[in-house]
């Protein structure tokens, strides 16, 4: 299927005002960006599309701070069948890897936090 598409331009002055910055418009929903996306034959902007964001950024603020904080223990069940699993290496040439020693700092991390809720 073959579509026939028109991009249009825009200019907006620059930043530090020693020139002019083109960008496209994008069609569905009029905002000007750098990088129109190609998606099922048609230029979109990344923001018109469901899935153009990242799980975090659909997040509210309140939700991320909450997940920065207690992310670790909410998701230590994870950690543990990464380091129980069948091919992991723990270590290598007798020194821990990078991905072990990342994956038993949150471990720790969410015990710490369990330790403290407990101590209460």
């Amino acid at each position: 299927m073959q579509y026939r598409t028109v991009a249009w331009l825009c200019k907006k002055p620059d930043r530090v005002c020693k020139g002019e910055v083109w960008s496209f418009l994008c069609r569905f929903t009029g905002k000007p960006c750098r990088k129109l996306h190609l998606i099922d034959g048609r230029f979109i902007h990344r923001l018109a599309l469901q899935r153009g964001r990242y799980s975090t950024q659909k997040e509210s603020k309140n939700w991320r701070q909450m997940s920065k904080l207690y992310g670790s223990y909410f998701k230590q069940d994870g950690y543990d069948e990464d380091v129980y699993s069948k091919h992991f290496k723990k270590y290598y040439n007798d020194n821990p890897t990078k991905r072990y020693v990342k994956i038993m700092e949150q471990i720790n991390k969410a015990n710490r936090y369990l330790l403290k809720t407990l101590s209460r």
